[in-house]
């Protein structure tokens, strides 16, 4: 219970996993743990994906109040990190009362995938938007092969997490049956949006974010995926995605003006560095090095939940 609710943003399950399937990526409220969050809690949604759920409820067991215990107030910033599972994956969230960004960090990067789902941002607290960033592992948009086209990735690519920023490299098998990355942005969920050659902005509620992509990315405008899927073509790239919000920023035009500032450089292979400008400048060295204002960012083995509440920086100007 407590690895779902600090996975949980507004009553609903919003992270990376192990395994995943397009309808409870693509859609919140059909992930199957809503329902035992509304039993436990009275958030999250009714529905007709947690079967198991009555042996649940007529259970003796009451766990403890884990919600109040990852309760965030307006100005702050919830961290959390765990290594989780038999391989130990490194599981890194970060969560606001307008956002929840979570990924691991190096996992598998440049081998084969399945199933995984690697990043994933939320967006809102009423409206449900969603973003996240993989290598389609087939062609049929909405397939049964596993990665499919929404789910998992054909080649994984090396991810690395820091608060509300994550960056991502992909260095695709050539033969791997897609030649391109994709994101999942279904505009229709967020209150504004713009994309350009290389940049994406959407605001939902008073949750920002942005995207960049090392390659040119386009929003798809026909068939199945129109409005809600960027595509950016070629085997590598560098993929940044930061989160912001009203409290750290003010105004979503003064969001997109201070990522604007940021100014990427991709050596065209696994090296990438840019100014945050909540944080400062951040480098990865050949995929190997994660560097935050010329320091190493902490990469440790660990046991058990490491949970660290902290106010947000102070807003732009």
């Amino acid at each position: 219970m407590r690895i779902v609710v600090y996975n949980t943003f507004h009553g609903v399950m919003n992270s990376t996993y192990g395994r995943v399937y397009e309808n409870t990526i693509k859609t919140r409220i059909q992930v199957e743990t809503n329902f035992i969050n509304w039993v436990t809690y009275g958030q999250g949604f009714l529905t007709f994906f947690g079967n198991s759920v009555h042996l649940y409820a007529i259970s003796d067991y009451e766990p403890d109040d884990f919600m109040e215990e990852c309760r965030v107030e307006n100005g702050q910033g919830l961290i959390q990190e765990i290594d989780q599972g038999i391989l130990r994956v490194k599981i890194n969230t970060y969560r606001t009362k307008d956002y929840h960004t979570a990924g691991v960090r190096r996992f598998k990067p440049f081998y084969h995938g399945h199933q995984q789902h690697l990043m994933n941002v939320a967006l809102g607290e009423h409206t449900g938007a969603l973003f996240y960033v993989n290598h389609p592992g087939e062609r049929l948009f909405s397939g049964e092969n596993r990665p499919s086209y929404w789910a998992g990735n054909g080649t994984m690519p090396w991810t690395e997490r820091y608060e509300n920023v994550t960056i991502m490299l992909f260095d695709i098998d050539p033969h791997e049956l897609v030649h391109q990355i994709h994101a999942y942005a279904p505009t229709y969920e967020y209150d504004e949006y713009e994309c350009t050659e290389h940049q994406f902005f959407a605001r939902a509620e008073e949750g920002y974010l942005w995207a960049w992509f090392s390659n040119p990315v386009a929003l798809t405008m026909k068939g199945a995926n129109t409005r809600k899927e960027l595509i950016s073509r070629g085997l590598k790239h560098g993929v940044i995605v930061k989160c912001g919000s009203k409290a750290e920023f003010g105004s979503y035009e003064k969001f997109k003006t201070a990522m604007k500032k940021a100014k990427p450089i991709w050596d065209k292979e696994k090296t990438l560095r840019f100014t945050d400008p909540q944080y400062g400048n951040f480098e990865v060295v050949s995929a190997k090095e994660f560097l935050l204002n010329g320091e190493e960012v902490p990469y440790e083995a660990q046991e058990g939940f490491f949970l660290v509440r902290k106010t947000v920086p102070d807003k732009i100007e």
